[in-house]
């Protein structure tokens, strides 16, 4: 899911929908804020919802870290330049 969400946010980055695209990065930081939390406390009832599927904590690390550019500044400068 965080795949796609920043995948997206990529691309409405790119297409000037600023707005959209923030909104993206933060319901793709959101999950891997929960992941980062379910890994902290270890939660193991959140494994009994069957749409849940486990997030390495590197992955997590790595979305939060990707998309706290996107959500601080509302562009995608660190990105590279499609050509």
């Amino acid at each position: 899911m965080c795949f796609v969400l920043a995948g997206l946010t990529c691309i409405f980055a790119r297409l000037a929908f600023k707005q959209l695209s923030q909104y993206l990065a933060m319901a793709a930081g959101l999950v891997a804020l929960i992941a980062l939390f379910v890994y902290l406390y270890d939660l193991q009832a959140i494994y009994s919802i069957t749409l849940y599927h486990s997030m390495s904590l590197q992955t997590t690390v790595a979305f939060l870290l990707a998309l706290s550019d996107e959500t601080d500044n509302g562009n995608a400068d660190a990105l590279p330049a499609g050509h």
